[in-house]
């Protein structure tokens, strides 16, 4: 609770009062996807930039909550939280005992900032708030009316931090895509 509700503090005090957020490149990129295709996924960037810059603080405080607005905040993905159940693998009378887990579903376009995105869950991981257990990737098609890489309103390049293992690479090869890196992670 304390590493998510630091950056999730930073990530609000990043956009309080500030009159541009609307031209925020990942908030135009959203604005294209058809509402409710990701099942709200697709407003959560612009929805919770708007709310922190009126200074709004949700009432939702779960570490779910604040880990998927801190990383919706910071990196312009959405991200979205479940909390689900692991099936222990361990030893002893308690080994068939569910763990309680968590799954962590970030949304990219092509030009957006995922590294950032995958960079603050491992860093929550690695001070402690959960253990990483499993991370995979996937492609989903964009709806017809999205526009495409090089379009207008689109992203045109990938840019990516050297050496990085950025999966928006393949986003920009592709054209027409989207990324969705799923972390299921076991509470400590």
């Amino acid at each position: 609770m304390t590493a998510t509700s630091v950056l999730l503090r930073w990530a609000r005090r990043r956009w309080r009062g500030r009159a541009d957020f609307e031209y925020f490149p990942p908030i135009q990129r959203w604005r294209a996807i058809e509402p409710g295709f990701l099942d709200g996924a697709e407003c959560r960037p612009e929805r919770l930039i708007r709310a922190a810059v009126t200074g709004y603080v949700s009432s939702e405080t779960g570490f779910e909550h604040r880990l998927s607005d801190a990383v919706t905040l910071l990196s312009g993905c959405p991200a979205m939280v479940q909390a689900t159940e692991l099936p222990d693998t361990g030893h002893g009378p308690l080994s068939a005992s569910p763990r309680r887990a968590i799954l962590i579903s970030i949304y990219s376009l092509a030009a957006d900032d995922l590294l950032l995105a995958e960079d603050i869950i491992t860093s929550c991981a690695a001070v402690g708030a959960f253990s990483l257990v499993e991370r995979f990737s996937r492609w989903l098609s964009l709806p017809p009316n999205a526009p495409r890489c090089g379009e207008t309103g689109a992203p045109s390049e990938t840019r990516a931090r050297p050496g990085s293992r950025s999966g928006n690479e393949g986003a920009a090869r592709r054209g027409a895509g989207e990324a969705v890196v799923d972390h299921v992670c076991h509470r400590c």
